[in-house]
This record gives C-alpha cells, sequence and structure tokens, in this order.
C-alpha cells in the first residue's frame, strides 16, 4: 500500500515538471529528457543519511530549492527502498555549494539528519605532449576518432608564441562514465598521435573549500584568454551577459572579474561558461580567498614530496 502511495506521488511529481523517473536495475535516475545543458565541473554533491522509505516525491523539493536539479540518483536495494544515499547533480558549482551549506545537518524527518558532501567528479583528464601548433580544435577531432562523450578541450597558448599551445590539454567529458570508458580505451596501449607519443593521465581535483566561504565570493577567476584579448574587450564581452562589475584584473591570459553584489557574479558564471572568446574556450571557476589558495599550494608540496 505504501509503496503503490510513493508510486502515485512520483507519477505526480513527473506531471507537474518535465523531469522523468527511470529505473535501471538498482539505480533510480531522476532527469530532464533532451535536455541541452551541460553540468559544469564541481556541480554534484553526495547525499547520505537519508530516511530509506524516502523517495524522489520527498527529495527533490528540498533539493530544487537550492538551485537547478541536472539530475539526481537514488541507489535502490533489493527490498525496494533506497539504500540511505543519493547523488544530486546541480548545472553550475555554486548551486552546489548552497545544497552543501543548507542541507548539510538537516534534520530531514525527526532522528535523520543527512550529511551533505562533494563528491568526487572524475570526468576531467589530462594529456600531456602534444604537438605545440595544434589547435584545440585539432585536439578535439582527433580524440573524438577514440571517444565520445566529449564536453569540451581546453587548451592554454604559449607566453612567447600565442599561436602556440603549451603541449597539454585538458578534456572535459559530459559525464564520469564518458571519461572512464575514454581513460580505458586510450591506455590500452601507448597513445601514438601526430607521430609522437601522448601522455594521458586524471586530472588532479582541486581541494574543497568551505561552503561558507565559498557563497560569498563575488569574484570569478576567467583563464585561457587570448593574449589579444585586453580589458576593454573583456568587460565588452561580460557585459553582454551581466552588469555589475566593480573591476577588472587581468594578468597575461587570466583574468580576476570582481562584481559589486553576488548575485550579478552567479549571472555571469552561467551565462558564459563554455563560451568561445578570442578563439579558445574560455574556462570560469570562483575565485578562492588567499588563505585556501596557500594550503592549495601547501598540499601539492607535499604530495610532490610523498608526505601525502
Amino acid at each position: 500500500m505504501e509503496n503503490s502511495r510513493m508510486h502515485n506521488r512520483c507519477v505526480k511529481l513527473m506531471e507537474e515538471s518535465e523531469y522523468v523517473i527511470v529505473q535501471n536495475n538498482n539505480l533510480r535516475t531522476y532527469y530532464r529528457p533532451n535536455s541541452c545543458r551541460v553540468p559544469q565541473q564541481g556541480s554534484e554533491v553526495y547525499i547520505g543519511n537519508l530516511p530509506r522509505d524516502m523517495f524522489e516525491d520527498e527529495l527533490v523539493p528540498i533539493f530544487k530549492a537550492q538551485g537547478t536539479i541536472c539530475n539526481m540518483r537514488l541507489v535502490i536495494s533489493h527490498d525496494g527502498f533506497n539504500c540511505g544515499f543519493c547523488f544530486v547533480q546541480y548545472y553550475v558549482p555554486h548551486h552546489a555549494q548552497r545544497a552543501l551549506l543548507n542541507i548539510n545537518g538537516l534534520e530531514i524527518k525527526p532522528g535523520h539528519r543527512v550529511t551533505a558532501k562533494n563528491a568526487i567528479e572524475a570526468r576531467r583528464v589530462y594529456i600531456g605532449g602534444l604537438p605545440r601548433n595544434k589547435t584545440f580544435v585539432e585536439v578535439w577531432a582527433m580524440l573524438e576518432k577514440y571517444v565520445t562523450g566529449i564536453q569540451n578541450v581546453v587548451m592554454f597558448p604559449d607566453k612567447h608564441v600565442p599561436y602556440y599551445n603549451r603541449g597539454f590539454a585538458f578534456v572535459n567529458f559530459t559525464t564520469r562514465r564518458d571519461a572512464t570508458e575514454a581513460m580505458k580505451k586510450l591506455c590500452r596501449g601507448e597513445l601514438y598521435m601526430w607521430g609522437r607519443n601522448i601522455t594521458i593521465n586524471w586530472a588532479i581535483p582541486q581541494i574543497d573549500t568551505n561552503p561558507a566561504v565559498m557563497t560569498r565570493v563575488k569574484v570569478l577567476f576567467i583563464r585561457n584568454l587570448g593574449f589579444n584579448i585586453t580589458v576593454a574587450d573583456l568587460e565588452r564581452f561580460l557585459e553582454r551577459f551581466a552588469g555589475s562589475i566593480a573591476k577588472i584584473r587581468q594578468i597575461d591570459d587570466y583574468a580576476f572579474v570582481h562584481f559589486n553584489t553576488r548575485h550579478a557574479a552567479e549571472l555571469c558564471f552561467e551565462a558564459i561558461a563554455g563560451k568561445v572568446l578570442g578563439g579558445s574556450i574560455i574556462e570560469v571557476t570562483w575565485a578562492r580567498p588567499r588563505f585556501y589558495k596557500n594550503l592549495c599550494e601547501l598540499v601539492r608540496a607535499a604530495r610532490a614530496n610523498r608526505f601525502l
């Protein structure tokens, strides 16, 4: 009887939205079919300590209040109840940060305080040893002969010869599965492209920061700008999507953009992620406070010396 009521509530949830619920073996996925929008790296959250009798009809409204959901994956046990955890993927990182701040420790039912953590998203691959005269379009076209699901290819121009790259690229995949399959295919043997050996490995994820701190940041870090892009060019580009820019500090091929309000920064982030400027796909992330930048440098140094 209870399962029947739950099923009816989930059917009503789908009827009231553009989302569907599909169950494949023990995994139930709530998502919007035919959506062209691609989630950004760092937008997924792990939710633990869920009451086992809660399903999409009760969970989705809680997660939806934090931002637009790309998908929610709920693991189901053999007895028909959930396994006590799920993964919620938003489209942009600041919605995930909001979820971490507001949901972690939330008493979702009497006696049940849920936990929320950043999910490890292995969707970014590092490729080294590239010919320096290749563009991201050429690298993308070559990789598509071997793998599928590429979201974008990010390459950085050489400081002294702007028309050359720095010999490496980051490849972002649409899903973790796409990235994993790509690593299996590309690492089966020695990767040989353009008459040379190419190295491939997982990109090192960034260190997590306190979501309470990150939700107050009003500065965007934008990189992979062409060396011919000036501050005025960047300002004109950004003002098409969001106003209230306080100042722009540009250094070579990257820039810090300060906004007067957090809301303006969020609007700009969502609008420019993945856009092409000056012939290159720009990357945008939230600037990290100086304390966390110093911490990242210390941890990287420790790892390099095998202390961690």
